[in-house]
């Protein structure tokens, strides 16, 4: 697998002003959009009274992915990135003002029906412009800024995470999902001019199949991330922590507020600084040199993850609330900074060694697999924590199986991502 190297010459000043207004897009249009998914599902909740409101993009986002896979991927890798993305955030736009002049006017079904095709636009869109953006930084970016620019972009979306929700907790009562509309037209309309305003470096690429539906593309595509391995271990991997994460995401609320009986207070602490070990490490990426020996550095982190998990299950069998909220916290910081590395690694790893003809596949295919897992995970760990008496057993045992798996799998890790 050969690295790829820009053909253009770009400074280290002018990788900057990119990352800077890569940076500040992200942090407009991320932080908007999760105030807006926020605001959507408490109006649907108000509307239906069902707990689906707080699932809805859950389901809508790996049905769309899965349904829109190929011509994704063959769009991304055939068409200008930039072009892409200005008109995904066109779509957007003109979808969010078309959303906000017809939903004051509708009756409770007709909203739900509406708000079902507008997440499904967004969904598709947002999709499109990631997909993308992840196989345009050879584009934006000279070659030793591509980890800064990842790094500080994933820090810019954790930013959001920890920030949003308290922002739109306190708006909501005050503005409505009307407001919240309004905010997301300001936002991607600022983040759109900022788009505008980043240069390109347009990159040749082969000649592909004009059909962006092509499934003779679309499998190409497949069998060059079968024929690597470094490729294929990565899938497997997210896989398995995306399933692991999600575990987490349904044990732990369940075991502190069901069977030690702390509170909901605790599981926002740990919330939160899940996000901030997040934001830790993508900070923390930025100056990290990942360039070498990056097969020992992944195959640590997993470890370390897997301790943490069993630490966390430790801790829960205690029942203290001091013990819990501390310890806990800091296992959770812990997981969040070490899967935030394991990202920024992963993904600099794709944008290095895949082709530029093959990055929007590569990068859709990821996507489309990782995200089904959040839904088969909640209903295979919904029901263990339900029906297995003492969940913090689970997840001990998840973490000890997790750290047996990355034991076993060393030499297998080891041999896909060795440096040569």
């Amino acid at each position: 697998m050969q690295e790829n190297v820009n053909s253009f010459k770009l400074s280290n000043k002018q990788s900057s002003i990119q990352i800077y207004k890569d940076v500040l897009s992200n942090i407009i249009s991320s932080f908007s959009g999760n105030m807006l998914s926020y605001g959507i599902s408490l109006m649907i909740l108000a509307t239906t009274h069902s707990a689906l409101s707080f699932g809805i993009n859950m389901l809508i986002n790996p049905i769309s992915d899965i349904l829109f896979v190929v011509p994704v991927s063959n769009i991304v890798d055939k068409f200008n990135h930039k072009k892409i993305l200005i008109f995904c955030s066109i779509i957007r736009i003109f979808s969010l003002l078309t959303y906000l002049g017809i939903i004051y006017k509708m009756n409770n079904t007709s909203i739900i029906c509406s708000t079902i095709i507008f997440l499904i636009i967004i969904s598709v869109t947002d999709n499109t412009s990631s997909t993308a953006y992840s196989a345009s930084v050879h584009e934006l970016v000279n070659n030793e800024s591509i980890k800064k620019l990842d790094s500080l972009s994933q820090a810019a979306t954790a930013f959001s995470s920890v920030f949003s929700p308290v922002v739109g907790i306190s708006l909501y009562s005050l503005i409505g999902i009307n407001g919240f509309i309004i905010i997301e037209i300001i936002s991607n309309t600022l983040s759109l001019i900022i788009l505008f305003s980043m240069k390109f470096f347009i990159i040749k690429r082969k000649n592909t199949d004009n059909k962006i539906f092509s499934m003779s593309q679309f499998k190409n595509g497949l069998i060059y991330i079968y024929k690597h391995k470094s490729i294929k271990m990565i899938f497997s991997l997210s896989l398995i922590i995306n399933l692991l994460f999600t575990a987490l995401t349904i044990g732990i609320p369940f075991v502190m507020i069901h069977e030690i009986n702390i509170g909901n207070i605790p599981v926002g602490i740990l919330d939160t600084i899940t996000a901030i070990g997040m934001l830790s490490g993508s900070l923390l990426a930025s100056v990290l040199k990942l360039n070498k020996n990056i097969n020992y550095l992944i195959i640590l982190l997993l470890e370390l993850i897997g301790f943490s998990i069993i630490g966390l299950g430790i801790i829960l069998h205690f029942k203290s609330l001091t013990a819990v909220t501390l310890i806990g916290s800091t296992m959770m910081f812990f997981i969040g900074c070490f899967l935030a590395i394991i990202n920024i690694i992963v993904q600099l790893h794709i944008q290095k060694n895949v082709s530029n003809e093959m990055l929007g596949r590569t990068f859709s295919t990821l996507n489309t697999l990782n995200n089904p897992t959040e839904p088969i995970g909640i209903l295979l760990f919904s029901f263990l924590f339900q029906y297995i008496q003492n969940g913090s057993n689970i997840i001990l045992s998840i973490g000890i199986i997790f750290s047996l798996y990355v034991f076993v799998m060393f030499k297998f890790i080891n041999s896909a991502f060795i440096t040569k």
